[in-house]
């Protein structure tokens, strides 16, 4: 088996709510995915779908409601804080806004090196390692002895990206880290990602709304509606043929490069449901163009719908006409 197809992330059934036990919000409800070692995963859905909250979750920086969350195969919710905390340098995260996530009253060289003193690395050792980890993202040697403020939010978040690998990592998760950045700079950060995975093997979780950077940067997709898993599959097939209707809305409504584009809009009905109160059924019934009668009976589960491709909807299928939008099977054709 190669490395790219084994899990190093299994993520079984995971629940997070919030609130009270009679009114909870229902942050995450029963997502199940993995992640291969060696694959950046992304996970995409709109403000409140989430997101952040599964990669908090999956980290144990917040505790689950239910579920697993495996990390080769063991479960992190058994570890106790003091093997808890030896994991930690195998598990990082680079935080959505770079210039919060970083002390204002620390020198850069004091950030790195508190990241490598917390996890072990002789003192000796550490100023070395910090000028390669500043090379490693494009940073130079003189910029250790700034402060944040001095710094652009590009070059923020380059710091914050070092902090991460600061303790050679196996697994990542990356939270929006695009979203804080001015859209001129976005572009430099996305390829210094592409470069690092690459150059380094990185395994991520890569949160973001950008369907275009997704689509550039990962191996596969999670898809997310309100808390609850859509649709996953490789990304070159998502993007070409989606299965779920949200997932057709979502690439639908993405803005398109190209003028002369005429990809159809698929007009969605009403505002997102509150978490604490979803629909019965699928909870993307209220708003899907194509729901029926039988979709407000179960939850449709996450099918197999094809070789790798996963959808929860009774009326998704590959097989489908693309160009057709009639009964069951449905699919837009929205990127044939």
């Amino acid at each position: 088996m190669s490395a790219i197809e084994t899990p190093l992330i299994e993520v079984r059934h995971l629940k997070r709510y919030f609130g009270s036990a009679d009114k909870p919000v229902r942050a995450v409800d029963d997502v199940s995915f993995e992640i291969r070692a060696g694959e950046t995963l992304g996970l995409v859905g709109e403000s409140g779908s989430g997101k952040s909250t599964i990669g908090r979750t999956v980290l144990r920086l917040i505790e689950r409601t239910g579920g697993q969350v495996l990390y080769r195969g063991g479960d992190l919710a058994a570890l106790s804080a003091e093997r808890m905390r030896k994991l930690r340098s195998k598990l990082q995260i680079i935080f959505q806004d770079p210039y919060a996530s970083l002390n204002p009253k620390m020198r850069i060289s004091a950030i790195l090196d508190e990241a490598l003193a917390t996890h072990g690395l002789a003192k000796g050792r550490r100023n070395e390692r910090i000028a390669e980890l500043l090379d490693l993202v494009g940073l130079r040697p003189e910029h250790a002895s700034r402060f944040p403020h001095e710094f652009s939010g590009g070059q923020r978040q380059r710091i914050g990206i070092a902090r991460a690998l600061a303790v050679e990592p196996e697994f990542i998760v990356a939270d929006e880290p695009l979203s804080a950045l001015d859209v001129s700079i976005q572009a430099q950060v996305i390829n210094l990602l592409a470069e690092l995975r690459e150059r380094l093997s990185l395994t991520m979780l890569f949160i973001s709304h950008d369907l275009d950077v997704v689509e550039y940067l990962c191996d596969r997709v999670v898809v997310l509606y309100l808390g609850r898993v859509m649709e996953v599959s490789t990304t070159a097939e998502l993007f070409a043929r989606p299965l779920h209707p949200y997932t057709q809305a979502l690439l639908a409504a993405s803005p398109k490069p190209d003028p002369l584009d005429k990809t159809e809009v698929i007009p969605l009905k009403g505002d997102i449901p509150s978490p604490m109160n979803p629909p019965s059924g699928c909870v993307f019934r209220t708003r899907c163009p194509k729901a029926i009668d039988a979709c407000a009976q179960t939850i449709p589960p996450l099918e197999e719908k094809a070789p790798g491709r996963f959808s929860a909807c009774i009326l998704s299928s590959p097989d489908a006409n693309p160009g057709s939008t009639d009964g069951p099977g449905w699919t837009s054709g929205l990127r044939p």
